[in-house]
């Protein structure tokens, strides 16, 4: 008995040390060796819960996710209690199993509450859930114990304190200490969200935000970029025409930053252009993903295609003067733009904000989202067009037709729609439109659809200021569509500030609804302004909340101007510039000429503003 016990003693202490040994190497990136390390300690001791974890762990950074699962529901069954191996297990399942993510995050944080790690992945897969509450309450009450420092860095916090209206804790305080954290410098924690954008009107702030979402998304992707391409230095020929002009967008499909540009493609001067599309998401047969093809002169599908393989493509091709419509946010391929593919490279559409990114040149704004001196909150030169920088068509695709019936909206109300989503709504931006609707009484309010927890919250408030509970009513998501027609039937669209409204109010004054908007300092909240002054109806947007709510309540206590005003609403929509695309794309090229010509004359790139003739 003693020779047995000494031999499993022996087998006991050379497993720790080669697990010791795994340790080291896992330390220094070799986890092939480490995992070696690991297989043979798991010979030797093969009930070690930790040997099977970190072995997991091996798997995890060679993107072995199948092979780690394995080791980790090995860990498990060894020791049912291994936060550890509970927490990777949770992050193994949040792409394929959100509940069962979330009961091994769950199970971590019972048995370690101040496990940061714990925390944080619980707090992730809480909000990938649509568990808003909970996980916010989740982070500030971890947040109280030491145990998630990082959560008032974190913006997802205040969206979730929004995303399902949560009003009962101090998101003025939250909001501050956010935004403290990030002007001494801190990280921004959790990544992308467009909150900032939702939150404060402070370009400053957008700014500083942009510039540790673009640090970060370099370090994200430091491997594909490790070896940089050169930075291609053309020689300007004389006979360089027609210029070869790139546009690279996962979005060029059903969604806004697709529809806003759908006609662009087409309508340019092959004298000066010679266009290519670099589409970076699959082609689901949509009416406007096939149209925008249509408009190039060479189409590069390159959806699968990894950020190196984009960029040599492009080089390849020689592109002159590469645009991404597509910034911080989802899908994002301005890592291709970090390896400098293109001798100009611009910004356009898609985030209306700075984006702070190394190697970007220009960003396409106007003159009016982006007046002379704002260009400061910019790291990138501003291009600035003589009108709305949207490029809109007059006429959307044909769409359904609907009936207030069907609809379920009430047939002679004056019917008042905030296409905001939950997370751009405020207590003080509802307390506003409720204020609105106290003082119209034949009217209502139609808000988006969110969790059952959002419309349930917001109902408390309605019934506590006593307004009836049938004038509030909520839209559920459905296809483009069918929400242009829904869109139809409103009397008044109104915008959230301080992100206001853009495809949705071009949406909308396409077929002659009103939109009411406040006008601010930063781009974001100046984007609407633009979009009316250039329709030429600078009297629907406001300054104040307060003169924002006049307007309101004068059009629904007076039908006969109400009429008035959508009757030439739908008049403009023939001359007005805002819809004279033509138009839009000639000074589109102007600016782009503009920009060429400072490369080709060695000039660096400063702020260009386009003439409007």
């Amino acid at each position: 008995m003693p020779k047995t016990r000494n031999l499993e003693d022996r087998k006991r202490t050379q497993g720790k040390l080669l697990l010791a040994s795994a340790y080291r190497a896992f330390g220094t990136q070799e986890y092939r060796l480490a995992a070696r390390f690991c297989l043979e300690a798991h010979r030797l001791i093969p009930k070690d819960a930790e040997v099977c974890n970190l072995l997991a762990c091996t798997f995890l950074k060679q993107k072995s996710h199948k092979e780690a699962k394995v080791w980790l529901h090995k860990a498990l069954r060894i020791d049912p209690d291994h936060v550890d191996a509970l927490v990777n297990l949770g992050n193994c399942l949040r792409e394929e199993d959100l509940e069962g993510s979330r009961v091994h995050l769950q199970h971590a944080v019972d048995l370690a509450p101040r496990f940061s790690i714990a925390v944080q992945n619980l707090f992730t897969t809480l909000i990938w859930q649509h568990r808003y509450r909970q996980a916010a309450m989740l982070a500030l009450a971890a947040h109280a114990q030491g145990a998630f420092d990082e959560a008032l860095m974190n913006p997802w916090l205040l969206f979730a304190l929004r995303a399902d209206a949560v009003w009962d804790v101090d998101i003025d305080a939250i909001t501050r200490q956010m935004a403290y954290h990030w002007r001494a410098g801190d990280k921004v924690y959790g990544g992308f969200t467009l909150l900032p954008l939702a939150v404060w009107d402070d370009p400053s702030l957008h700014q500083i935000v942009s510039r540790i979402h673009s640090r970060e998304l370099l370090e994200q992707d430091a491997s594909q970029l490790s070896k940089i391409l050169p930075a291609p230095r053309r020689t300007i020929r004389p006979d360089h025409k027609p210029l070869r002009l790139g546009y690279l967008s996962s979005n060029f499909k059903e969604h806004p930053t697709g529809a806003l540009i759908d006609g662009v493609f087409a309508l340019h001067d092959r004298r000066q252009f010679e266009v290519y599309g670099y589409f970076a998401s699959p082609e689901l047969k949509s009416g406007i993903g096939q149209r925008l093809r249509s408009g190039c002169d060479h189409i590069r599908e390159v959806a699968h295609l990894p950020h190196r393989d984009v960029a040599e493509l492009i080089r390849r091709d020689g592109i002159d003067l590469l645009i991404c419509c597509g910034g911080h946010t989802e899908h994002t391929r301005l890592p291709v733009l970090a390896m400098r593919p293109a001798p100009v490279q611009i910004h356009y559409l898609d985030y209306p904000g700075p984006l702070c990114f190394p190697e970007l040149d220009y960003a396409i704004f106007d003159q009016h989202v982006v007046p002379p001196g704002a260009e400061i909150y910019f790291d990138e030169a501003v291009l600035a067009l003589p009108h709305s920088y949207h490029a809109c068509a007059p006429q959307a695709s044909g769409h359904q037709v609907v009936t207030r019936d069907e609809l379920g909206w009430p047939e002679s109300a004056v019917v008042m729609g905030d296409w905001s989503r939950s997370c751009k709504m405020s207590p003080e931006m509802f307390a506003s439109r409720m204020r609105i609707i106290e003082q119209a009484p034949e009217s209502v309010l139609v808000l988006l659809a969110s969790t059952p927890a959002y419309e349930e919250s917001l109902r408390q408030h309605w019934a506590a200021n006593g307004l009836s509970q049938d004038r509030l009513l909520f839209a559920l998501a459905i296809p483009f569509e069918a929400h242009l027609a829904r869109t139809a039937h409103l009397d008044l669209l109104l915008s959230p500030f301080p992100y206001g409204v853009a495809a949705n109010a071009i949406d909308a004054l396409r077929q002659g609804i009103p939109v009411l908007g406040i006008e601010g300092q930063s781009l974001a909240s100046r984007n609407l302004a633009s979009i009316l002054l250039t329709h030429g109806i600078p009297e629907l947007i406001s300054s104040t909340s307060a003169e924002f709510e006049q307007k309101a309540i004068f059009y629904a206590n007076h039908p006969v101007e109400l009429q008035a005003l959508k009757t030439r609403l739908r008049g403009l929509i023939a001359t007005s510039s805002l819809f004279d695309q033509r138009k839009h794309v000639r000074a589109l090229e102007k600016g782009l000429l503009a920009a060429w010509e400072r490369y080709s004359q060695g000039k660096a790139p400063v702020r260009i503003d386009v003439s409007p003739n």
